[in-house]
């Protein structure tokens, strides 16, 4: 029993961060996560992407990927299909699907 217990937390699992306002941003970047889920329209979303948009241009990604959404569902539905893919996202950068 504690053995299986043991295999679970060794098992790795997505660490996401959700937020929506300016104070989320630096944990959300300065923490080692698979994905981020900034509030679609606020201003966590808004600063991703600008920052997004800015490191397009110097060729470099975000920290990991980022999903906005609008309701917890869509988190939820990110989230079943990272642990479906055992935990894995797709490439670093701002992306709007797991696919």
């Amino acid at each position: 029993m504690i053995s299986d217990r043991a295999s679970l937390l060794l098992r790795p699992f997505p660490v996401a961060f959700v937020g929506d306002n300016l104070n989320d941003l630096c944990p959300a970047l300065r923490s080692p996560l698979h994905a981020v889920f900034p509030r679609r329209g606020y201003p966590m979303h808004r600063e991703l992407e600008r920052r997004e948009q800015q490191r397009e241009q110097e060729e470099e990604a975000v920290c990991c990927p980022s999903f906005p959404w609008d309701s917890g569902e869509e988190i939820l539905d990110v989230l079943r299909r990272m642990m479906a893919k055992g935990g894995r996202t797709s490439p670093r950068g701002y992306v709007k699907n797991v696919d």
